[in-house]
């Protein structure tokens, strides 16, 4: 009987001042919620609970409202698509209706640093082998078989040498792979020519053919020439930016036009990702 008195007395004051309280009877919004011990060393809790889901229960749901917010509490059940493509970790979670999907409250350093796009490393890898390499114009695959960072919330590792990206967004590589042992490219002179001026001669015309490096990211694909040196070392750098969406893979290749072999003398591939909108 006094719950259905209080219960009703609720609804009355409801229906004559269109505003609730809670621990008040002079609430100053429509849902004022006064915290009953609000100062002191009381040990009992303070606090609204938001609703708990799990990211299944967040893709199911229909029919949500704008502002409408979950505490999402389990991301090991569902997946990251539909309404539910922002909800990657726990966390709190609001309805956008314009979007049609939950966005997450920024409420840590790592939400806030993403929702200014401010690019984050997603991958530093080494490529450690020696291994030789085939030249005339054959395409050999270049692999990582050491990696420093993964982040596998933006990156998957398929194999050694390809991976996938799981965001869409901008891509910025900075690779650098080291060669040694390229062979020189001969030439054709007249037999008088001193052999010592002739080998200077060879040396010099050959010291910017290097190995090439090719770069397939999405259905972008991009090669870059490299440098040798007089000792027959050298060097290709790849520096670029690439629009990739979730799904795409990339990998490298490295390929030198002369006949002969050549050694791959160790690298890295840097990758940091910036979101779009």
């Amino acid at each position: 009987m006094k719950k259905l008195f209080l219960m009703v007395a609720w609804v009355s004051s409801s229906a004559v001042s269109s505003q609730v309280g809670v621990n008040t009877h002079i609430p100053n919004a429509t849902f004022d919620i006064k915290a009953k011990n609000a100062t002191g060393s009381m040990t009992n809790v303070d606090g609204l609970l938001i609703p708990r889901v799990d990211r299944e229960r967040a893709m199911n749901m229909s029919l949500v409202k704008a502002s409408t917010l979950i505490y999402v509490d389990n991301i090991s059940t569902g997946t990251a698509t539909g309404q539910a493509s922002n909800v990657v970790s726990t966390g709190f979670y609001y309805f956008d209706e314009t979007l049609s999907k939950w966005v997450r409250l920024l409420t840590d350093a790592k939400a806030i640093v993403s929702e200014l796009k401010i690019p984050s490393n997603v991958l530093y890898a080494r490529s450690t082998s020696t291994s030789w390499k085939t030249g005339s114009n054959t395409k050999n695959p270049l692999w990582f078989e050491t990696t420093d960072h993964i982040n596998n919330e933006y990156i998957t590792r398929v194999d050694p040498g390809k991976f996938m990206v799981n965001k869409t967004g901008l891509y910025t590589f900075d690779v650098r792979e080291n060669f040694s042992d390229i062979p020189k490219r001969g030439i054709n002179v007249n037999s008088q020519v001193n052999g010592n001026i002739l080998q200077e001669l060879a040396d010099y015309i050959s010291g910017d053919k290097g190995v090439g490096m090719g770069l397939s990211a999405g259905s972008v694909s991009i090669n870059f020439n490299g440098g040798r040196w007089l000792d027959s070392r050298g060097y290709t750098f790849i520096a670029t930016t690439i629009k990739l969406n979730a799904g795409d893979t990339f990998n490298l290749i490295t390929m030198m036009a002369k006949n002969g072999t050549y050694r791959e003398a160790g690298g890295h591939i840097s990758v940091m990702y910036t979101p779009i909108p």
